[in-house]
């Protein structure tokens, strides 16, 4: 992947999520950190979350893999937004989720 501004790799870098570890993205936008940081978790999760719709289904594009778990929640906050959370995203299309694993909605209108 190429285009990665420095201050968004550095950030990734000094943080060195690993392993089973839980990560919180305020602001995700297309999903640039969530690239480099959801691969570093083979046994973790992310939750990126983003105002934008339109952010949560490019963040999707770039980072979704097979057996992956990423979390998406956008909406302008409030106190609807627990409603516009999306499933856990497991797998990539064309490839079998694990367990209990669904794919994306879309975008809900709002």
């Amino acid at each position: 992947m190429g285009g990665v501004p420095d201050r968004i790799r550095w950030a990734v870098d000094v943080l060195d999520p690993a392993g089973a570890d839980r990560v919180l993205e305020i602001g995700c936008g297309p999903g640039v950190a969530a690239a480099l940081v959801c691969p570093r978790l083979p046994a973790g999760w992310m939750l990126a979350t983003d105002r934008s719709a339109v952010a949560g289904l490019q963040i999707l594009r770039r980072v979704l893999r097979p057996g992956g778990l990423l979390h998406v929640l956008f909406g302008a906050g409030g106190p609807t937004s627990a409603a516009r959370i999306t499933d856990p995203i497991t797998a990539a299309p064309g490839h079998t989720a694990p367990q209990g694993g669904r794919r994306l909605p879309g975008p809900r209108p709002g």
